[in-house]
């Protein structure tokens, strides 16, 4: 073969090769479908009841169950409820988390767009921790009527030694019960009976009670209510409630309407809450520390120790004290010159969850600065040429304003002050002096209220110029 024809053998063989190797490599198939994504859970869901409300913190959801690493598929977060009575178990989550028990629906916020401005979008954003509130009414509190569903064809009676025989299409009548006697068994698979059960709270078309109420970050103080199970779904067999309870799930849907990962169950008992608490004082017995005391509710017989919450008056999310045993508590820090309310609780346990009384009525105070700083210590006096030094303690009070020096002559019984405004220096040098006269000099401290407080006179100091 001469050169020219190996040349061409090899290109030949370089151009067929990865056809040979690659075989189908570039060839387009059917497209893919598109992800059918759906929210993740709620994050840190917890409850509270406080009188005849109940309270549902939780996060919004900020991730995908599915596509990781795309924005959060999320248009609205539905809450599901329902009432169950004593003795009875709540359905499973494929029957609860359905139209019939949707008892609040908030919109969420997209996640944004560069460059577009959603400051006027007062919807709640992915990541934002937000709560909402149901009041519980007669309806609410009502447990519900459930009934199983029809089984299959059942055999007939059999003679003895003969096997059983079945009747193809013979319909079963199964009777109704109720929540209080459906039995642990057969719980799994209860349904609805007759016309869906109406929706117990009432909303503003498309929203819950109106815009998600933002939840005060620093309240890991609140009264929690433990959750049933565990996150996704409820247990196969739910264990029956001693008293009547009502749960709730959370979850979000996507905009094509996927749901996502349901939240764990929030079980809030529906005993009726102790009484409030009375009598509710406030005072100011010291500078900085307001005291709040109150009679307490009288508790039944066996029941466990009451403790108190104690709130700002309609700041009733986040305690400004929690969990006080005694009835009585201190605040501090109170600005003066403004009124200050506060309102009281009683929480009671049952079963690892609190329930919170109705809010007493509320106690007010305005403090007013009535507290002079202390009397000034250590005060020395040293004689020099024409003059006389002065040096002594400095006092901590935050609201210290300066020090006044007051001198006298011989005895010194009568002082006069010799600095017209308050000083800020815990020293001052005195140089409208004589030589030979003894001098006295007391320093008292004053604060920044109005009219300004004055302590005690600091110990006298008697120093003779030279």
């Amino acid at each position: 073969m001469n050169r020219r024809a190996l040349k061409s053998s090899i290109a030949l063989f370089l151009f067929v090769a990865p056809l040979v190797v690659c075989g189908g490599c570039g060839k387009k198939g059917p497209p893919l479908p598109p992800l059918r994504l759906a929210p993740s859970a709620v994050t840190e869901p917890a409850g509270r009841r406080a009188g005849q409300e109940v309270e549902l913190r939780f996060g919004v959801p900020t991730t995908n169950l599915n596509g990781p690493g795309t924005p959060v598929d999320l248009d609205h977060i539905e809450v599901y409820a329902v009432t169950v009575a004593p003795g009875g178990i709540t359905p499973p989550n494929r029957v609860l988390m359905t139209k019939p028990y949707v008892v609040a629906t908030i919109p969420i916020k997209p996640p944004p767009v560069e460059g577009q401005d959603t400051s006027a979008d007062k919807r709640a954003a992915p990541g934002e921790r937000i709560s909402w509130i149901e009041k519980l009414t007669e309806a609410t509190m009502t447990p519900k009527i459930l009934a199983l569903p029809k089984p299959a064809a059942t055999a007939k009676p059999a003679a003895s030694g003969t096997p059983a025989a079945t009747t193809p299409g013979t319909p079963v009548e199964t009777p109704a019960v109720t929540a209080e006697t459906t039995p642990a068994t057969e719980a799994a698979t209860a349904t609805i009976v007759g016309e869906p059960i109406p929706l117990n709270f009432p909303m503003l078309p498309g929203t819950s009670t109106g815009p998600p109420i933002p939840a005060a970050e620093a309240g890991t103080a609140t009264t929690p209510i433990a959750p049933a199970a565990a996150p996704g779904a409820a247990p196969a067999v739910a264990p029956a409630l001693t008293v009547p309870t009502r749960t709730y799930v959370i979850r979000g849907i996507s905009r094509g309407g996927h749901p996502g990962l349901p939240s764990v169950r929030i079980n809030v008992p529906l005993l009726s809450p102790v009484g409030a608490p009375t009598a509710v004082i406030a005072q100011m017995p010291a500078e900085g520390v307001t005291v709040v005391e109150w009679t307490p509710p009288v508790a039944e017989p066996g029941a466990a120790p009451l403790t108190f919450n104690v709130y700002r008056q309609g700041e009733q999310t986040t305690p400004v004290n929690a969990t006080v045993k005694e009835i009585k508590t201190e605040i501090r820090g109170l600005e003066y010159g403004k009124e200050h309310c506060f309102v009281v609780t009683a929480v009671q346990t049952h079963q690892a969850v609190t329930i919170e009384s109705d809010a007493s009525a509320p106690a007010c105070l305005t403090p007013v600065d009535k507290f002079p700083p202390a009397a000034p210590k250590g005060l020395r006096g040293v004689a020099e040429d024409g003059a006389i030094s002065l040096v002594w303690e400095t006092n901590s009070e935050a609201d210290l304003a300066g020090y006044v020096i007051l001198r006298g002559e011989g005895g010194g019984e009568t002082l006069q002050p010799i600095t017209p405004q308050p000083i800020k220096d815990a020293n001052y040098r005195d140089t409208g002096v004589k030589p030979g006269v003894r001098y006295v000099y007391v320093v008292v401290a004053v604060d920044t209220a109005t009219p300004r407080n004055t302590s005690e006179r600091s110990a006298p100091e008697g120093v003779t110029a030279r």
